[in-house]
Parts: C-alpha cells; sequence; structure tokens
C-alpha cells in the first residue's frame, strides 16, 4: 500500500511539473550576468536545487527564453511554488524536481550498443526559517534500477519493489555573524569544485563530489563578503556506508575570490581517510586527497569559460598514488534562453595501473519557459591505451515546479 501511495504521488509530480515546468542546478556561469554568490539564489550556499524566491524571478528574467513572458516585463505567478496556486508562508520554501533521460552507448561504427531511459531524480524539497534558524531536507523516490546505480544516495529502504525510497540532504543551519556566514550540520553537498550540470564529469566522479548523490554527513561553515566566499566542512562520512570503517572521515573545503565582475578564481582542498577502502590492494585504510581550483571567466557578453584543475592523491598503507583530473567548459549563449557548450576533460586516476583518459563533450541546452530545461550530449571519450573508444549520446529533459 505504501509504495502504491508514493507511486501515485511521483505520478503527480510528474504530471504536474511535466506540463509546463526550470532546472534548478546550480550554473557557475551565472557569473556572466553578474552573480558569482550562489546563496542569494539558491538555499544551499555553495548553489543547486531549491531557489529562494529572488532566485525564481531570475530564473525567468535571466535563464529563460521569451515564450512565456518577456524579460522586462514581471515575472508573476509564473515564477511561484505550483505557479501560485498554492501560497506560502514567506518563511517557507518548496520545491519538486522531475529528470528524466534517455542513453545510448555507440561504438566507433555508430552502432547502437545500448539504449534504455533514464530516470534520474523525482525530488521534493523543503526549506524554512525562523529567525536565524533554517531547516532543510531534499528526498524523493527513484525506480530500483536507477537507485541501485547510485549507492551512495541514502537510501530510506531496502524492500524489494519497482521504486526506491531515497533522501539526498537534509541538513539545520543558523546564521552567524549579522548572516554573513551560515554553520549547518546534517547530510550536505561537499563544497568542492564547480556545481556545474554535467554531474557524471571525470572532476566530479575522481574526486567523489558528484552533488546528485555522494552527499556526506558533517559541520559546514560557510561565509561571504560579495567578493570573497568560502566553505569548510568537517566530514563525518556517509551514515549509510555500513560497516564504519568504509566510511570517509577529514576536511573538505574551498575558498573563491571574485578578482573582478568577469573573472573569479578558487583554491579548493580536501583530505579524506576511511580504516578499509576498496581502492586499496590489500583491503586496508586509505587517505584520499585532490588539491586544487577552479576558474571562471567572462571574456564577452555571451561568452562564459570554466576550468578546474586537481591533483589526485591516494595514501595507501604501503605506497602512495598520484593522479590527476582536469575540466575545461566554453558556454555560449547565441540567443537568449539558449546555451551550445564545449567541454574537454582528461584524468588519470590514483590507482596502480591507470591509464590517462580523455574526453570531449559537445551540448546543447535551452530554457524555453520558466522551470524547464532541454538538453542534449555529445560524450566521446578514449583512453591512453584503450582500444574502444566510447561514445554517449544523452537526451535529458529537467523540470522544476
Amino acid at each position: 500500500m505504501r509504495e502504491r501511495i508514493f507511486r501515485a504521488i511521483a505520478i503527480a509530480i510528474i504530471a504536474v511539473v511535466g506540463c509546463f515546468s526550470q532546472s534548478a542546478n546550480a550554473y557557475p556561469w551565472m557569473i556572466r550576468h553578474d552573480y558569482n554568490i550562489c546563496i542569494v539564489c539558491h538555499t544551499d550556499p555553495s548553489g543547486g536545487n531549491l531557489l529562494t524566491a529572488y532566485g525564481r524571478g531570475l530564473s525567468q528574467s535571466v535563464l529563460s527564453t521569451e515564450l512565456a513572458a518577456k524579460h522586462d516585463e514581471e515575472a508573476g505567478a509564473i515564477k511561484e511554488f505550483a505557479f501560485g496556486a498554492v501560497t506560502l508562508p514567506e518563511n517557507i520554501l518548496l520545491g519538486a524536481f522531475w529528470r528524466q533521460g534517455y542513453i545510448q552507448n555507440l561504438n566507433t561504427d555508430l552502432q547502437r550498443v545500448d539504449k534504455r531511459p533514464l530516470t534520474m531524480r523525482i525530488d521534493l524539497e523543503a526549506y524554512a526559517k525562523f529567525g536565524g534558524v533554517s531547516f532543510n531536507v531534499l528526498g524523493g523516490v527513484l525506480p530500483n534500477a536507477s537507485a541501485n546505480g547510485g549507492r551512495e544516495t541514502l537510501m530510506l529502504t531496502h524492500e524489494e519493489g519497482d521504486l526506491a525510497y531515497i533522501a539526498r540532504t537534509y541538513w539545520v543551519g543558523l546564521d552567524v555573524q549579522d548572516g554573513d556566514a551560515l554553520i549547518r550540520v546534517g547530510r550536505m553537498n561537499l563544497p568542492f569544485g564547480l556545481r556545474n550540470a554535467e554531474h557524471n564529469a571525470w572532476v566530479r566522479s575522481e574526486t567523489r563530489t558528484d552533488y546528485n548523490q555522494q552527499q556526506q554527513h558533517g559541520l559546514s561553515y560557510y561565509w561571504s563578503n560579495g567578493t570573497v566566499r568560502a566553505e569548510a566542512m568537517l566530514v563525518e562520512g556517509n551514515l549509510q556506508m555500513s560497516p564504519e570503517k568504509f566510511r570517509e572521515r577529514g576536511f573538505v573545503g574551498f575558498l573563491e575570490w571574485r578578482v573582478s565582475g568577469a573573472q573569479a578564481v578558487a583554491l579548493q582542498a580536501q583530505a579524506l581517510h576511511s580504516q578499509v577502502s576498496t581502492l586499496a590492494s590489500d583491503g586496508g585504510d586509505l587517505t584520499r586527497q585532490s588539491y586544487g581550483g577552479f576558474y571562471r571567466l567572462v571574456p564577452h557578453d555571451d561568452l562564459a569559460l570554466m576550468f578546474e584543475a586537481n591533483l589526485l592523491v591516494n595514501a595507501f598503507a604501503s605506497e602512495t598514488k598520484y593522479g590527476n583530473v582536469a575540466f575545461f567548459q566554453a558556454d555560449y549563449e547565441p540567443f537568449h534562453g539558449i546555451h551550445v557548450m564545449g567541454t574537454l576533460e582528461e584524468k588519470k586516476s590514483a590507482v596502480a595501473g591507470a591509464d590517462r583518459m580523455y574526453g570531449a563533450w559537445l551540448s546543447g541546452a535551452v530554457f524555453p519557459v520558466s522551470h524547464t530545461e532541454l538538453r542534449a550530449d555529445a560524450i566521446y571519450r578514449k583512453g591512453e591505451h584503450a582500444t574502444d573508444p566510447s561514445i554517449t549520446v544523452l537526451f535529458q529533459g529537467m523540470f522544476y515546479l
């Protein structure tokens, strides 16, 4: 019975959101519109997911095409939760998310070797603030096949069935320093790297900072003065991991300085220790580290360049292995609400016998109306010694209520 109820809720979310729905991803290229401080638009201070009231207004005026409203017009009820059909108190925010995709994997002769639909997220998020204390929770449902591919997402049930119930983030926050800083405790996205929409890019998977599923529990401190923003987190680990010796504990953080309105540069680091690691050949402990930074530049009003590079260090009990990962993207907006992106990536994992890998993405995205993003990616990846490169074509529809 409970599964039928959740299935009905999920279908209702899809039906409502799909009728007329903006992706609430974090977009690092928003610096092009003079926004480098994410907390202005998102409840997560480093960006992503639930939008504030101000962020909802920008979703129409900055992101979307003019199909639904002119940019010099007031966005009106279309930007509100449920398009204004539900009136919420000023201290309460709600959001519903649906991301559906279709993937094809091809060989070098462009023959399909795999094709399947992908349900990436069906989530609800709630945020409440009482004085200087805030509460946030994000969770939802996924088909079991999709959930099994992302076991780091906290599973709320392991029962057999068509649906899995998941929790991505939940935290309690406290405003300090006259509102310039926020202390949070709970399960959160790791404060590391660009919050790029390509959450499966190597720069995210190699550093294990995919904000789609690789959240950790811990204590976070965020601070910003408009020019500098920083977040540091003491990590207690993913409490889903059992036994406890597999959990990673340590520190993650970044500091970004807005050099000018057109560029910002950041330094970042993470060092996480686990008593047992599957990466260790002897099953021993591992201190997994990443050190690097990211850079954002706006050379032209319609163009944003983003770069991230990290040194990877895996300190095993008997040896230390080094690697690296890099990501570069150019985002060009020829027409308002329509984006063309070119991405280059490279990696060498910090494990024995790892080949150097190269990747290239060609992507297009359109924000036709508020609450909607449609996207297509063609991804080519090849190893230094690989005989069979991979070619992936991915279509996505991302909707936000």
